[in-house]
């Protein structure tokens, strides 16, 4: 069975959505029926794992290749595209138009990979 591709944008980083996001990905049903790419800030996605349930071994790798980046670069990983440079100076509960930049690249990514047939669902 060939699995869908499914792509996680996290949202605006000081929002909840890298929370909502690792929890998302954490769910081994999801892991089970889907390819999962979470596309966003690999720093701040990292620091949210701490949200994930304990023993859902979720962590996060790279993409094996750019042309397919749901294959991660270690297995049992989540691969993780960052398609803009890294956030900085994000404060939880604060606006900012940095974040509000890379929330819009993180979806741009995703439709992108969408619309090449490399995802199949946002």
């Amino acid at each position: 069975m060939n699995k869908p591709v499914l792509a996680l944008t996290m949202g605006d980083a000081a929002g909840i959505g890298p929370e909502i996001t690792v929890k998302a990905l954490a769910r081994k049903d999801l892991r089970a029926s889907s390819r999962l790419l979470a596309i966003g800030d690999r720093a701040i996605l990292e620091d949210a794992l701490r949200f994930a349930p304990p023993g859902s071994g979720l962590s996060f790798s790279e993409p094996a290749d750019p042309e397919d980046p749901s294959r991660p670069s270690v297995p049992g990983t989540v691969p993780l595209l960052q398609p803009c440079s890294a956030l900085e100076g994000i404060r939880p509960g604060v606006l900012s138009p940095e974040g509000g930049r890379g929330a819009v690249a993180y979806v741009r990514a995703a439709v992108d990979l969408a619309r090449r047939g490399l995802a199949d669902g946002i």
